[in-house]
């Protein structure tokens, strides 16, 4: 009689693929079957590295399956260094409701203080922007308003010239000119007489003096 073959060895664990829509991730991975110790390293890798939208972007992604306070944590900051000041001080405030007495909750809310600071100077700067623009473009449509006045008035001057014909057919310019002629005829005549006049010598004692060169 044959002896039963042995029982097989048990396989290798292997991660498992990505989740199904309808069933959540497997504890410890994404929904995309990756590990979330190694996603975690990698947005601390982002981070280091200054790519801090990266990093956010991937810390939200672990907070969905994740939440733990320390992820909201470093959300706040990864945010706070993107410039996302809105989304900084929500994750921070979210920190602080689930975890009140975290060592880190006071520097949590140092940071939305000075979150609420540099929004406050921001809409200080938008307010400013704001006015400054408007008093441009009110300059600027005066200076339009402006302009066009100057042209409609020359537009209404050319058309006043196109309908009263050209210049030449009009009374007033022969009389202009007739005048203008007659002032130079009289000055060219009256040079005329005193250049061929010799004046006559003056009177002295000792008679005209003539000088020879």
């Amino acid at each position: 009689m044959s002896s039963a073959a042995p029982p097989a060895e048990p396989s290798a664990a292997t991660a498992p693929g990505p989740a199904r829509a309808s069933e959540p991730p497997p504890v410890g991975y994404l929904g995309d079957g990756s590990l979330i110790a190694d996603r975690v390293n990698m947005a601390r890798e982002l981070f280091a590295a200054g790519k801090y939208m990266q990093a956010a972007e991937l810390l939200g992604r672990i907070i969905t399956v994740d939440p733990r306070p320390i992820h909201y944590f470093n959300l706040g900051q990864t945010q706070r260094r993107a410039g996302q000041i809105d989304e900084a001080r929500q994750s921070y405030r979210r920190f602080i409701e689930i975890a009140p007495q975290h060592p880190s909750v006071p520097e949590a809310r140092a940071y939305m203080r000075e979150l609420d600071s540099v929004a406050a100077q921001v809409a200080q700067a938008e307010k400013r922007y704001r006015s400054q623009l408007d008093r441009t473009r009110g300059e600027l449509l005066q200076q339009l308003d402006l302009t066009r006045g100057e042209l409609l008035s020359e537009r209404a001057q050319v058309a006043q010239l196109r309908r009263g014909g050209p210049v030449y057919k009009r009374a007033w310019f022969w009389l202009v000119l007739g005048g203008t002629f007659t002032a130079v005829a009289t000055a060219g005549i009256v040079a005329g007489v005193l250049l061929t006049q010799r004046p006559e010598p003056p009177p002295t004692d000792t008679g005209y003096i003539g000088f020879g060169f």
